[in-house]
C-alpha cells in the first residue's frame, strides 16, 4: 500500500490504525508517500514499512516497491 498521511477523507494515520485492526490486511507492506519532513518518523510511529519524500523519484519508488514484493511471502 502507498498511503499518503494527508487525504480528504480518512488520513494516513487513521487508515494505517484502522488496516492495523483487521487481520487480513495487517501484514501488507504500507509504504508512506508524503511531502511532510517529517514523513519517516511518522511512518515509522505508524508500523509503516518505510516512507518516501515526495517528490518521489521514479526509480526510488519503484525499488521500494521491489524490495516489499521481494520480501512477501
Amino acid at each position: 500500500i502507498l498511503l499518503d498521511l494527508m487525504m480528504p477523507v480518512l488520513d494516513g494515520r487513521s487508515f494505517r490504525a484502522a488496516q492495523l485492526q483487521d487481520p487480513r490486511l495487517r501484514a501488507i507492506p504500507t509504504v508512506v508517500l508524503s511531502a511532510d519532513a517529517h514523513a519517516a518518523s511518522k511512518a515509522s510511529e505508524m508500523g509503516a514499512h518505510g516512507a518516501l519524500q515526495k517528490p518521489v523519484d521514479l526509480d526510488v519508488l519503484l525499488a521500494e516497491i521491489a524490495r516489499h514484493i521481494q520480501a512477501a511471502p
